[in-house]
């Protein structure tokens, strides 16, 4: 922890030099005369603080105490905090210092810093986001979504209607509606933050609708809006694009590429457990390929290919039949009308043993003394696929069913700390329909960085 005090000691530093460079010499420099960049210093310091606060995120989440979490509360009180006060200090501090520079050198501007411009933003956008968390679960999310649609509308009519009229009066945008762009932006920070903690992330769902709704601001622009902002300027250049029209451009045709890429080719994940250990590590980032058994449309989930049939011992993410809108990822044992019994941590499919050979104990990295330390591991062939087992110090669970046609049978490679398909009223046999895709390697852990690139067997 000495690195990370460290790094918090350099990211306050930087950040008081880059805030009393905005708030005392920038506002002098400026009312002098002088060019309205920052100086050396303080765009270095500036840098410092980026970085500091990258490697911050980074330590903390290599840590063993924060590695799992993903507790956005502290982080939207402390910005909330941190911009009011920002605000705060700026009204009674340094604002009347501006306005008696600007007074003391007549045709002089002193600009109002960055730093309180980002915090007129950050400031409402958190309280109103700590507001909507308050009301908790769904809820949260809703109010968020009337949010996004209601402030979403203000500021769409006024950047496509008012906003043009009001530039060429040479009027600033009421304070009002700068509010309301900012409380939009909280509803739609809140909306992901209650998608996560709702266990409802339906990406593809979020990305389809993103989609068409930046399709049709972009479209509507092009064939109505933008020959009325022309007619509004005759004979002068014409007025510029709003921003709604301007992020609906530049984004829509991302979106699309990004949900054709995560429905048809691979999607991330994020292994949230430590039920597949050791083949996987609570904190894993993985590909997975979505064409390996057959291509399925996004939100609607037809299949429209057919791909290969899925087989014993492939790692294979799959909506949680009990809640489709909730991932799990095991490994496949047992195929379609199979007899699958499991007695003492051995597997017998159709009443034959798969063969299973003790290698070893588990020595890390994950450091759980009561669960883990040498705890027995094992490497077992499923199939054609060997593949490593580890049994943590827990019950075994017994199992022995017949899989029903069009059903598949799950199992985590922790066999004695996984929930899968041993435990009906949880998970249980998971139909075809509900197979995403099968995962085929890491590609980023912020705690174990050497498992980046690492291939899923």
């Amino acid at each position: 922890m000495t690195i990370i005090w460290l790094i918090v000691v350099v990211l306050v530093v930087s950040g008081l030099v880059w805030l009393i460079d905005q708030w005392i010499v920038t506002p002098r420099r400026l009312a002098a005369g002088g060019a309205p960049v920052a100086s050396s210093t303080a765009e270095y310091a500036g840098y410092v603080f980026l970085i500091a606060c990258a490697l911050l995120f980074l330590g903390l989440k290599r840590s063993p105490a924060y590695a799992a979490s993903v507790e956005l509360h502290p982080i939207v009180v402390l910005a909330a905090i941190l911009s009011t006060l920002i605000l705060v200090l700026d009204f009674a501090l340094f604002a009347g210092e501006r306005a008696k520079l600007e007074a003391a050198q007549p045709g002089s501007a002193v600009a109002e810093p960055v730093v309180v411009g980002y915090a007129r933003v950050i400031c409402p956008a958190s309280i109103w986001m700590l507001i909507l968390n308050s009301l908790g679960g769904e809820d949260q999310l809703k109010w968020s979504i009337f949010g996004i649609i209601g402030f979403g509308l203000v500021s769409l009519y006024d950047d496509w209607l008012v906003g043009p009229r009001r530039v060429i009066a040479g009027n600033a945008k009421p304070r009002i509606l700068k509010l309301i762009d900012a409380l939009l932006l909280g509803s739609a920070l809140s909306a992901i933050w209650g998608l996560f903690t709702t266990e409802a992330v339906d990406f593809s769902l979020v990305l389809a609708i993103l989609a068409v709704v930046s399709g049709v601001i972009w479209g509507l622009d092009r064939a109505i809006m933008r020959r009325a902002r022309a007619a509004l300027a005759p004979g002068k250049e014409p007025l510029a694009e709003p921003v709604w029209v301007e992020y609906a451009r530049t984004f829509f045709p991302i979106i699309v590429i990004v949900l054709a890429v995560r429905s048809f080719v691979f999607e991330p994940f994020r292994i949230p457990s430590d039920s597949m250990m050791p083949t996987l590590q609570d904190g894993d980032f993985i590909f997975v390929n979505k064409y390996a058994y057959g291509l399925r449309l996004p939100v609607i989930n037809t299949k429209v290919t057919e791909g290969h049939a899925p087989e014993r011992g492939d790692v294979i993410v799959f909506r949680l039949p009990s809640n489709p809108r909730v991932n799990y990822i095991k490994r496949l044992v047992g195929l379609p009308g199979e007899h699958v019994e499991v007695r003492n941590n051995l597997v017998y499919i159709n009443g034959e043993l798969q063969p299973q050979e003790r290698d070893g104990v588990y020595s890390g990295p994950k450091d759980d003394r009561e669960q883990y330390q040498d705890a027995p591991l094992g490497t077992e062939l499923l199939g054609a696929v060997p593949h490593p087992v580890m049994f943590a110090h827990q019950l075994p669970t017994d199992y022995d069913q017949v899989v029903p046609a069009g059903y598949y049978f799950f199992m985590g490679d922790n066999r004695n700390n996984s929930q899968d398909s041993r435990f009906p009223a949880q998970v249980g046999f998971v139909p075809e329909q509900n197979l995403v895709g099968r995962a085929v390697r890491v590609w980023l852990n912020f705690r174990y960085l050497n498992r980046i690139g690492e291939a899923i067997h």
